[in-house]
């Protein structure tokens, strides 16, 4: 890939000066187009998800910057490009950047956008430009330790489920990946058994907030009514910017999906093979296999080694999820990174597919367990020439040994005595995504289909319920054709009741 330096030098001057002055020109009339077309409406309500600097980036170009806005759809086809103003300790840069809308779709008023542009080294400062002023924006470096790979979990909102958080949270380990999570509300004693997780190695936890505009009260409008799935696709493409530097490979998975690897002993050595098969593919697509499986109640009982030998196949698949080289794509939807027109490779269910953990029965175990065989493989393609496991003896004793000594850890910390044996949101949350959702997906009723997400839920009053809920510091600034939101400081904090 060409550095911007170096196209530019192999431009002469003057044909350097006419390409120029056009593109102000044109970016000129658009902006005024935009102006005009906007005189008789409210201007555009942008909010800022995350930006991330590059010094170095192989896709990006060297110091390059990356953002995440979201907005009305109609933002990105009347404004189209915006200036990005970048300062460090020897000068000033202004740059027009394109933006992108990420969904594939109109589903959804609000999308998030992408934008990305060349600054300056060494960046200090990072602005946008609003017409009639500037604001400045915070932004993060872009990690730089070495992952072979990352595993990026959908945002979790009222979150409960325990036995799912360990069972993924042990095979990703496991099998090589690092977890990043994202968390909007979740109980408190499953938090806290997170962080010690996270203290471990094993994953990273990150706040995922509720897009909020500090000019404007939700009573007038709410935008995450607006965005499809708690504005997943941006958080998807956080994680993707945020590692992009530093994983060989992503996955983008919800918590309910696990992957065991088939083409090795772990994932690096399954993406590598499958990458080199394919080496046209920009990314490669598990499809899912619903199955269904047996875990206890009580967090004491809790046995992963069983957990993992009851899965058992439903011969039902649902949409799939996607790898990558984070250096072949800039930003992604939920399930793949565009239209379906970027080469791809859709690995045959007969070689691997994600095992989705659709339902679990609990307190389907004795206390003391017993001997369980291992689970075969057994996807709805029906394709198995010579039958073969699910998993490894070796790998289900060595996941179960791990989750021991993690339990070990917390012994004077009363963490799983605290974990709830019934649930209270997870069966809000379900009833609400199947009425809202599935059965109209199903049915192939799209057009009386809402953009779909947690705020279409009710969730009663639960007091005594202490939930870790994500919140932020919320800031704005006025522009001429639109207002910029961000936030900065994002934390948690222990409310009663988890936020949607």
């Amino acid at each position: 890939m060409y550095s911007h330096s170096t196209l530019v030098r192999c431009i002469p001057l003057l044909g350097y000066l006419t390409v120029f002055l056009l593109a102000a020109v044109t970016i000129s009339l658009k902006y005024e187009a935009a102006k005009e077309h906007k005189l008789a409406y409210e201007k555009y309500e942008v909010y800022v998800t995350s930006a991330y600097y590059y010094n170095r980036s192989k896709s990006l170009g060297d110091a390059s910057v990356a953002l995440i806005l979201v907005a009305d759809f109609e933002f990105v086809e009347s404004i189209e490009k915006i200036n990005i103003i970048g300062e460090n300790s020897t000068g000033t840069v202004i740059q027009t950047a394109q933006l992108h809308s990420i969904p594939p779709h109109k589903v959804c008023r609000w999308v998030p956008i992408f934008v990305t542009t060349p600054l300056l080294h060494n960046l200090k400062h990072l602005s946008v430009d609003l017409g009639i002023s500037r604001v400045q924006i915070p932004f993060q470096l872009a990690i730089t330790k070495k992952h072979n790979v990352v595993t990026c979990i959908a945002p979790l909102f009222a979150n409960e489920n325990w036995q799912l958080a360990l069972i993924s949270i042990h095979t990703y380990k496991h099998y090589g990946s690092h977890l990043h999570i994202y968390i909007r509300s979740m109980i408190s004693p499953l938090f806290d058994l997170l962080r010690i997780y996270e203290k471990e190695g094993f994953i990273t936890i990150d706040p995922w907030l509720r897009i909020k505009l500090s000019t404007i009260s939700q009573k007038r409008f709410n935008p995450n009514l607006n965005v499809e799935f708690r504005n997943q696709a941006g958080a998807q493409t956080d994680c993707l910017l945020k590692y992009k530097e530093s994983a060989d490979f992503i996955s983008f998975m919800d918590l309910d999906d696990i992957l065991i690897p088939r083409l090795g002993s772990n994932y690096f050595e399954e993406f590598t093979s499958l990458f080199n098969s394919a080496p046209y593919a920009s990314f490669i697509h598990y499809v899912k296999e619903n199955v269904e499986v047996d875990a206890q109640k009580y967090a004491q009982d809790f046995n992963l080694y069983q957990m993992l030998s009851s899965i058992r196949y439903s011969q039902q698949t649902e949409t799939g999820k996607m790898v990558t080289k984070p250096e072949y794509i800039n930003y992604t939807w939920i399930h793949w990174p565009d239209n379906g027109l970027m080469p791809n490779y859709k690995v045959p269910s007969d070689i691997n597919s994600i095992t989705h953990l659709k339902k679990i029965n609990l307190g389907m175990f004795s206390e003391n367990g017993g001997t369980v065989e291992l689970p075969y493989y057994e996807p709805s393609s029906g394709y198995r020439l010579y039958p073969t496991h699910l998993l490894e003896e070796k790998d289900r004793l060595t996941i179960e040994q791990e989750f021991q000594r993690i339990k070990n850890l917390t012994i004077d910390m009363n963490i799983f005595e605290e974990l709830p044996p019934t649930f209270f949101y997870s069966p809000l949350i379900a009833d609400c995504y199947e009425r809202t959702f599935y059965s109209l997906h199903n049915q192939g009723l799209h057009y009386r289909m809402k953009c779909p997400g947690p705020e279409r839920c009710y969730f009663p009053e639960s007091p005594g319920l202490e939930c870790q809920n994500a919140e932020s510091i919320y800031s704005s600034a006025d522009g001429e054709l639109y207002n910029i939101h961000y936030h900065q400081r994002d934390h948690f904090e222990l409310e009663d009741g988890c936020s949607r």
